[in-house]
């Protein structure tokens, strides 16, 4: 490749200004790492619940007391009142569709009437039949023992505690057709699917700080009460990975926040809960091959809930395809549990009764491991079924049954849909045997979330010792977030100390012998990363000698690494023929445009950067085509924010006005500058906002052409 001799090289620090270097790269106040732990977008309030637990107490005798604590340690979210007008007041501003009242004393005729009165009090219970409840005409019952309460009160709260589940439908691949009309679930069912898998291969090593991170979120984000206080302080002093399974069975706040997390895909708090998450997972996996190996059979499991009629409605429209959920999916062997679970009044948004029929093989153990959990659950007597987090299913057939929507599901090995299969394989190879922050901050990266990685990369920062090898690799990322919001100044700087850093690694190892063959690995890697990433601010600022210059570079080192990296190879292949394009040597750039597409999987998103290189060195003639089919692999690949999405609609556009397509032009530039507005203020890349305006202007006055007689 010819290589322009005009390129700036870069000033290589000297050895002690390394760290006066780091000390003076300027951090924007909310990137200090103190202030680095969590997304600051994620909202403090606490779930909401379609039922609250409310215990009056207005004696507060010692017996009272006694039972109040004992409520408290089977239910954590109970709200106590000790007068009866509090308890109206609080009662009334309640969102909760219903309110199971406890009463621990006698009440008369005038304040039963006026608990009556109250629309959300729909469970009424007492403690002993010493009570007066006689005027309460809808009580449900009353009890000799304490424990016989509870007991009724868990079978009776239990459905209504059951959160939505939200639905991820999986397009199926039609065989005559490209992989790349798989659908935008399907985008986000490999993302979500690359996260948990990130997470299963945490290291045992990581669950003292992940712990302490996920207490510290929980301490910070949610107004405890005293029994909470108490289930969390239990919970880290007791916690155990056997016992993963009965903390998320317990009906704790725990439980709670953690499916919330997984039912907004908070991706910052699903890391959060990284140990528990992995550890469920292997404890399923356990029970999973036990059971398979003792009683191999087909296992039919059922699960009630009150659906919105939305939801509903999209299951019923994907009838025959798959369907993934972004929780642990609870089933029951029990018919009759499950037909409770849907019972209850409807409301204007949940509204359709559904009973979900689970067909699983246990024959053989699957990739997705479930398991009958009554031996490690809180609650043996529900026959709980639990799947994992990646489960797909496939929706065999509904049917209307008394009242109800029956929806038979069949658990799917995933084999099916070949390209999606060849897809998560590709990515989950590429992870490795063991995850870490810095995984993780590379899967924020490639999703696009550069804001997020930037803070856990600050938290890396002030945990790695000085001149750590790691180090380099973290400031490539945050590097790579000022990058992505177009400040090309502070992003050079990063990349800088991270290529100071390589420098003085790649000294201290030579003897690849004295290292561990994965850190050889990293280290041999490392100095082509941060090569491309230069690369990338000069070819962003326009200087394409200098930014031809780093992507030479960062080419010879990925030709020599051991075994050889194609997708970083032929990425970096797709931006030297870019910037060889931008030099004005279009013809050079197509041959090395053919040889990224020779290198590029075709199951890869740099296949897409294969195809955006072709087209922008090919002839206007050829160009369209290959510029639909990159933009076809973008939108499969990457999240409807990506940047990278901006980047090949704003190609797009050259390329219509070039052909003075002028209406089309325009219609890249504005999804250009929708995806640039879908991002939040602090991760926008102004450079691009500015671009999309810029091209917007020309394309809405288009020059006038003058022609003569």
């Amino acid at each position: 490749v010819n290589v322009a001799r005009r390129c700036r090289p870069l000033r290589e620090p000297a050895d002690e200004e390394l760290r006066r270097m780091e000390n003076k790269v300027p951090r924007n106040r909310e990137s200090a790492a103190e202030e680095a732990t969590y997304d600051e977008s994620v909202s403090v309030e606490f779930i909401a619940r379609r039922a609250t637990m409310i215990l009056l107490d207005c004696e507060k005798n010692e017996q009272t007391k006694e039972f109040a604590e004992f409520l408290r340690k089977m239910f954590d979210y109970v709200q106590s009142y000790d007068t009866l007008v509090t308890c109206i007041e609080n009662v009334e501003k309640l969102q909760s569709e219903y309110v199971f009242l406890v009463l621990s004393h006698s009440i008369n005729q005038h304040d039963a009437s006026t608990i009556e009165n109250l629309q959300q009090i729909k469970f009424i219970y007492a403690l002993s039949m010493n009570n007066d409840v006689s005027w309460i005409t809808n009580i449900l019952q009353s009890f000799d023992t304490q424990e016989d309460l509870v007991s009724q009160l868990h079978k009776d709260i239990s459905p209504y505690r059951q959160v939505p589940f939200p639905i991820n439908t999986l397009s199926v691949t039609d065989k005559e057709k490209t992989a790349f009309e798989l659908g935008n679930d399907t985008q986000k069912y490999i993302w979500y699917y690359l996260l948990i898998e990130i997470l299963n291969r945490m290291p045992e090593s990581d669950i003292n700080d992940a712990k302490r991170n996920m207490i510290a979120m929980c301490e910070k984000e949610l107004k405890l009460n005293e029994c909470e206080k108490a289930t969390l302080n239990e919970f880290n002093n007791t916690y155990h990975p056997k016992k993963a399974i009965f903390w998320y069975s317990k009906d704790s706040f725990i439980y709670r926040k953690l499916n919330k997390a997984l039912r907004t895909q908070n991706i910052t708090q699903i890391f959060n809960f990284r140990f528990i998450i992995a550890d469920i997972r292997k404890q399923l996996a356990t029970l999973h091959s036990e059971q398979c190996r003792h009683n191999p059979r087909d296992l039919i499991t059922y699960r009630g809930q009150i659906m919105q009629e939305k939801d509903f409605n999209k299951l019923k429209e994907k009838c025959g395809k798959r369907m993934s959920v972004y929780q642990f999916f609870s089933t029951t062997m029990d018919r009759q549990m499950a037909l409770c679970f849907m019972q209850g009044a409807l409301t204007r948004e949940y509204n359709v009764r559904v009973l979900f029929i689970i067909k699983a093989n246990t024959r053989n153990v699957s990739s997705q491991p479930f398991a009958e959990i009554s031996s490690v659950s809180m609650y043996p007597g529900e026959y709980e079924v639990l799947f994992a987090l990646d489960a797909v299913f496939r929706i065999a057939h509904l049917e209307k049954k008394d009242g109800y929507w029956q929806i038979h599901l069949i658990l799917d090995d995933k084999r099916e849909d070949e390209e999606v299969e060849r897809i998560l394989e590709g990515l989950k190879n590429r992870l490795g045997d063991v995850s870490s922050f810095l995984t993780f901050g590379d899967f924020l990266i490639d999703l696009g979330q550069y804001d997020n990685a930037r803070k856990y990369c600050e938290l890396m920062l002030a945990k790695l010792p000085p001149g750590d090898y790691e180090r380099a690799m973290v400031y490539n990322n945050i590097g790579k977030y000022y990058l992505s919001i177009g400040d090309y100044d502070s992003a050079r700087d990063r990349f800088q100390l991270a290529f100071k850093i390589n420098s003085l690694h790649f000294k201290k190892r030579e003897s690849p012998t004295t290292v561990s063959s994965e850190l050889a690995t990293k280290i041999q890697k490392a100095p082509a990363l941060t090569c491309f990433n230069l690369g990338c601010v000069y070819f962003r600022l326009g200087d394409y000698d200098t930014a031809l210059h780093y992507f030479v570079q960062a080419l010879s080192i990925w030709k020599h690494c051991s075994p050889v990296d194609e997708v970083e190879l032929a990425k970096t292949y797709s931006y030297i023929a870019l910037a060889q394009k931008g030099t004005g040597n279009k013809a050079e750039g197509l041959k090395t445009a053919m040889k990224a597409i020779k290198v590029a999987s075709a199951e890869h998103l740099v296949r897409g950067w294969a195809l955006l290189s072709q087209a922008a060195c090919s002839p206007l003639a050829h160009a369209e085509n290959l510029y639909v089919h990159a933009l076809q692999i973008f939108e499969l690949f990457l999240p409807p924010d990506h940047p990278d999405l901006v980047f090949a609609h704003l190609q797009m556009s050259k390329l219509y006005r070039q052909k003075e397509n002028f209406s089309e032009a325009l219609r890249h530039d504005e999804q250009a500058l929708k995806i640039c507005n879908m991002r939040p203020e602090n991760a926008k890349n102004r450079a691009d906002f500015k671009l999309c305006k810029e091209y917007m202007r020309l394309d809405k006055n288009p020059p006038v052409r003058k022609y003569s007689l």
